[in-house]
């Protein structure tokens, strides 16, 4: 496609909510973290090849469905309470990937490195506040 020559007509959405399709035979539970698998929305996980792209605003059940049967919008956005294994207070910056839909860790632990947000508070020796800006797809 060539360069523009003149003014164009374009739209503008906010982003911060998005609509993904669900990979087939997958369940998605409200507040997971969830990854693209191919262009499908699935449960996060410590999985090579998945992308991080938000957590879930909604359930979504697509048990027995092909891909795309039904779709799940997800927050790209946000400050999210998540668990993570032996938080301490200097866990906060740190950058961290996912392990399971409600799991986080540091990338010194995880294999693939599904990297998903950055630490910004720890609210118990098990669970931290996510903030996802700027790692969902």
């Amino acid at each position: 496609m060539a360069a523009l020559t003149q003014d164009r007509d374009i739209w503008r959405r906010e982003g911060q909510i998005l609509s993904v399709p669900v990979k087939g035979n997958k369940v998605i539970f409200k507040g997971a973290l969830v990854c693209s698998s191919a262009g499908f929305a699935t449960p996060g996980s410590d999985t090579n090849g998945l992308r991080f792209c938000g957590v879930a605003l909604e359930s979504a059940d697509n048990t027995g469905g092909p891909d795309g049967a039904l779709s799940v919008r997800i927050w790209q956005s946000g400050v999210f309470p998540v668990s993570k294994p032996s938080a301490t207070a200097s866990d906060i910056g740190a950058e961290v990937a996912v392990v399971d839909d409600q799991t986080v860790d540091l990338l010194s632990v995880t294999t693939n490195d599904v990297k998903c947000g950055r630490i910004v508070r720890v609210l118990s020796s098990s669970e931290v506040e996510l903030k996802v800006d700027g790692y969902a797809y």
